[in-house]
């Protein structure tokens, strides 16, 4: 729970720029494009191959300077997570007997320090070939400047990320220090993979690249993955290795260690149109990141909800109990067949999905919330 943003996983959110392009299946329904299109008329005019990024303005741009420099704090009463409110005892003498910061939702002076989390570019991304290169170098620069913060660089574009973050450091420092040996160390670099072919390809590219923190968003989740055997070099270390598969989880375990995922964050699609998430798929996540230890994050359902949480009441409707209330989907192993299934023609043990909207289905799990993230460097 955070003041400055609705995103479970962050604390702000800060776009410095706003455009992007379409560059797979996790992208068919993109929430940034509707809104661009939304605040221009109907047309999302910074989207697609030649459109033009539009920079965020200057005073947007000086926010993460007062986020760092703010006494930022978790409540350990309510949860909360936010600036802190100053507080004072004062003795009869009017001299100052103790001082902090207290909650500014509850009250409660039960609060710890910690580093914000701030998700860099929700309405863009980082990495995207189109953005002027000097936008990039601003942005790395005021990374620099907030030493307080922990910028989450989630990206589509993974294997862009070396190869400029090389380019910025070189602009940004004139060539004082390679950034491999040095890697920011208030950066959490993240990669967007929405089915097993994408983590196969991308998780490597993650991993190549010095990160104080990698992860991934695993939304919206279109197919099941598993993260315990994806292809790896043998060795990590040179190219040419022999091809094997690894538990990317655990490959800090290795002698000498590797890197490997620091935290997994799945959730399912929302707004129009928006795709089922097999629950298994999530399950299936869940249980390979406690087996290993990593922090893991269910973000959300979205659209739709798994018929084991109510039977009944999403399989009969009042009008027709021949019909589902709402629409189902059911996975055949390959894909989903849709329609107002009636109770005679599912069965339940098959995990029917129900389109109930974001706000009813909730973030519950088999019955618990998961708010797992990794500790800060």
């Amino acid at each position: 729970m955070s003041e400055n943003s609705k995103i479970e996983w962050c604390d702000h959110t800060f776009n410095p720029w706003e455009g992007c392009q379409k560059v797979g299946p996790g992208c068919d329904h993109c929430y940034a494009e509707t809104r661009n299109a939304r605040f221009a008329g109907g047309m999302a005019v910074n989207w697609g191959p030649g459109a033009p990024r539009r920079r965020t303005s200057a005073a947007n741009w000086k926010k993460p300077l007062a986020w760092s420099m703010t006494n930022f704090v978790e409540c350990e009463a309510c949860g909360h997570r936010g600036a802190g409110v100053p507080w004072r005892d004062v003795g009869p003498n009017m001299g100052i007997i103790d001082d902090g910061h207290q909650c500014a939702a509850c009250g409660s002076r039960n609060v710890e320090p910690t580093r914000a989390r701030v998700f860099c570019a929700s309405l863009a991304d980082v990495f995207d070939n189109a953005v002027d290169p000097q936008w990039r170098f601003d942005l790395m620069r005021l990374i620099e400047q907030t030493p307080n913060l922990d910028w989450l660089l989630l990206t589509k574009r993974i294997g862009n990320a070396a190869t400029m973050l090389d380019e910025a450091v070189l602009a940004i420092n004139h060539g004082r220090w390679n950034w491999r040996d040095n890697a920011f160390p208030n950066v959490w670099l993240g990669a967007t993979v929405v089915n097993q072919a994408e983590a196969d390809r991308d998780i490597p590219k993650l991993l190549a690249v010095p990160a104080a923190r990698r992860f991934l968003s695993m939304e919206p989740l279109l197919g099941p993955v598993n993260l315990t055997a994806i292809p790896m070099s043998g060795s990590g270390h040179h190219e040419f290795d022999p091809i094997i598969t690894a538990n990317v989880l655990r490959r800090a375990e290795a002698y000498p260690p590797l890197p490997s995922l620091d935290w997994v964050i799945v959730g399912g699609e929302s707004g129009p149109g928006a795709r089922p998430m097999h629950p298994l798929w999530a399950r299936n996540l869940r249980d390979q990141c406690a087996a290993a230890g990593v922090p893991f994050l269910f973000k959300q359902w979205g659209e739709w909800l798994p018929g084991g949480h109510y039977t009944t009441e999403l399989a009969i409707k009042d009008s027709n109990p021949g019909e589902s209330k709402y629409l189902c989907a059911l996975w055949t192993g390959a894909t989903w067949n849709f329609g107002r299934f009636g109770p005679d023609e599912i069965h339940f043990e098959a995990e029917p999905m129900y389109l109930v909207g974001k706000k009813a289905s909730g973030r519950e799990l088999y019955g618990r919330t998961h708010d797992e993230f990794p500790e800060a460097v």
